[in-house]
């Protein structure tokens, strides 16, 4: 493993087989030791590792703890305090949230992350930052070393009798702790008000130990005004504080909470990007979000109380993300929503009192996915919608009431269109042919569904076409066969298919065909064979008539 992280290969390169035992021996064998260390002289020529191995063995002792901090102690003072941030606060989060929040803090984040992936202290796996356990307990005993003896004195805290330490001194005044990180049971119902009021430079605050708990005293209110982040489960008031100050928030996460509302009146939002309030469920409204101009993601599902949409929410014109999944009282959205331009997912699945979309829906031209699962009670969709021509995932399973679907003219990037067990489907639009880049066409018992539009062959690059359990399906158009690159055609269970088209034979990618439960087809098929053996025979088939 050292050869690997050290060489890049499964050797030692020339010269190196006896440095490179002598550092394994010191190691001890761990692989995260190892992992670190071979990182640790990655590209240092010979004369390096002459000169550091002495020393390593005056430290390492095979304790995996001194092979840490050796390889720590390599660091460049801005790299050890970016090391100490993800270690005590920023572990398993985003890459582009931790940018943001410590943007001001360091000169260059992205830059840091790439020297502490290189030297194996994080790992980045599809955008998120993780940290082996070990470093990360390293990271944090670097913290409290800070000051054994006083909390207060210290970058991070993450230890909850150190948290209380601070919290019930009412005389405690600090410009040190940036970051408090509580994850198991306190006695908060007993603090002061006053609690937070002598931590001045308070910027990361997460706390998920509010469970269970009927209510909080007023804390918050005091809370800094340098608040990038705030993280509270559970949350158990109905409502923040008047006084709370949020001009520097950038990330608010209150998921699971009992929050009716967040804030009575309008509050400067402007660096607010992330908001998550999924799950809360006894949420009946949503402020004035006129001043949140950088809000990028707003995460709202399964707040199953809330009922609509402020107006204002269209003036977040940078939003990227909407999630009202699971909103199962929302009636209707907010015609100002057509403002978002920036909006690139919309996800109203299992909005099942949803009757319809505004028509300024086609406005948000920049719309990649829009998710309509399960809006039972949604009737149709606005025509405006083929002006979203840059939607790739359209997705109304369970859309029982759909009985009509819009023109696809200008949706030609679609990829994948699901109307799996929207039974009240008739007809698709001729506009189909248009979607030239679609690959997965799912119509699933959609029962009432006679026949498809001879324009789908023009869907050259379909891959997936699904029709299981269309009951009321009689024939597929002869222009299925241009459809070349169909692979998988699923016709299982559709039980008034009575034949395939001779130009399903032009479908030369097709590697899977089901017509398990083709009943009528089944018959037609058994007929024409045996009427077929009658005329070899020489004998003459009776007429039905």
């Amino acid at each position: 493993m050292l050869f690997m992280y050290a060489f890049d290969q499964k050797f030692p390169k020339a010269g190196f087989t006896k440095l490179s035992h002598q550092v394994t021996h010191l190691a001890g064998k761990l692989p995260l030791g190892l992992k670190v260390m071979g990182s640790y002289f990655r590209g240092m020529a010979k004369h390096e590792w002459e000169r550091v191995i002495p020393r390593l063995w005056n430290r390492l002792d095979g304790d995996i703890e001194s092979i840490l901090k050796f390889s720590y102690d390599g660091l460049t003072d801005e790299d050890k305090d970016l090391f100490v941030h993800i270690a005590c606060f920023f572990n398993y989060q985003k890459v582009e949230k931790v940018e943001k929040h410590l943007a001001e803090s360091f000169m260059d984040v992205r830059q840091g992350l790439h020297v502490l992936v290189e030297k194996s202290f994080i790992s980045i796996d599809r955008g998120i930052i993780k940290m082996h356990s070990l470093l990360a307990q390293l990271g944090r005993d670097i913290v409290r070393k800070q000051s054994d003896r006083n909390p207060g004195k210290r970058q991070f805290l993450v230890d909850d009798k150190d948290i209380g330490e601070l919290l019930t001194d009412p005389t405690a005044i600090t410009t040190s702790v940036i970051g408090i990180y509580s994850t198991q049971n306190m006695n908060w119902h007993k603090l002061s008000e006053r609690a937070f009021k002598g931590i001045y430079n308070l910027q990361f605050l997460r706390l998920t130990t509010f469970r269970n708990m009927a209510s909080l005293p007023g804390f918050v209110k005091y809370i800094s005004p340098k608040l990038q982040l705030l993280d509270c489960e559970y949350w158990p008031n109905t409502c923040l504080p008047f006084t709370v100050n949020l001009e520097c928030l950038v990330e608010l996460t209150m998921t699971n909470s009992m929050l009716e509302k967040l804030w009575a009146d309008i509050k400067l939002l402007r660096n607010l990007k992330w908001v998550n309030l999924s799950r809360s469920n006894k949420l009946k409204e949503l402020p004035n979000l006129s001043t949140a101009t950088s809000l990028e993601e707003l995460d709202l599902s399964g707040c199953s109380s809330l009922m609509e949409l402020p107006s204002s929410i269209g003036k977040a014109t940078t939003l990227q993300k909407l999630n009202l999944d699971g909103c199962v009282k929302l009636v209707e959205l907010p015609s100002s929503i057509g403002n978002l331009t920036n909006l690139q997912e919309l996800n109203i699945s299992f909005c099942m009192r949803l009757v319809k979309l505004p028509s300024s829906i086609g406005n948000a031209t920049n719309l990649q996915k829009l998710d309509l699962s399960y809006c039972s009670s949604l009737v149709e969709l606005p025509s405006s919608l083929e002006n979203a021509t840059k939607l790739e995932d359209l997705d109304l399973s369970g859309c029982l009431s759909l009985v009509n679907f819009p023109s696809l003219t200008g949706n030609a990037n679609l990829q994948e269109l699901d109307l799996c067990r929207c039974s009240s489907l008739v007809k698709l639009p001729y506009s189909i042919g248009n979607t030239t880049n679609l690959q997965k066409l799912d119509l699933r018992y959609c029962s009432s569904l006679v026949e498809l539009p001879c324009s789908l062959g023009n869907a050259t690059n379909l891959q997936k076409l699904d029709l299981s359990y269309c009951s009321s399906l009689v024939e597929l158009p002869s222009s299925i066969g241009n459809a070349t690159n169909v692979q998988k055609l699923d016709l299982s269970h559709c039980s008034s298919l009575v034949e395939l088209p001779s130009s399903i034979g032009n479908a030369t990618s097709l590697q899977e065909l089901d017509l398990r439960f083709c009943i009528s087809f089944v018959s037609s098929v058994i007929a024409q064979v045996w009427w077929s053996l009658l005329s070899l025979l020489g004998m003459q088939p009776i007429s039905k008539n």
